[in-house]
């Protein structure tokens, strides 16, 4: 199993837009097999700040969404309302129990 942490930092005007936008995306691979969690939640502490975790069955689910139409339109929509680049940790796991 894939998992991902990712934290993005967006300007305050920007980010119900962006998180509705990241929601979206969430929904619609949360309808697929190969998505088994995809959560989009925003910082209490932090304004503006969204953090992203995802678990993809394998590393193959995963390179074919960071491979999508969907992810790179995702991409170009979101990267330029973020106020510096994302933090992205992508993990190798095995779930226990």
């Amino acid at each position: 199993m894939i998992v991902t942490q990712i934290s993005c930092q967006f300007r305050p005007e920007d980010l119900g837009a962006s998180v509705q936008r990241l929601e979206d995306v969430a929904t619609r691979n949360l309808n697929t097999p190969d998505c088994l969690l995809y959560q989009v939640l925003e910082g209490r502490n932090q304004p503006g700040m969204v953090f992203i975790n995802q678990h993809w069955t394998d590393l193959s689910a995963f390179d074919n969404y960071r491979g999508s139409e969907e992810f790179a339109s995702m991409i170009t929509e979101l990267k330029p309302l973020m106020t510096q680049p994302p933090q992205v940790d992508v993990f190798d796991a095995v779930r226990h129990g």
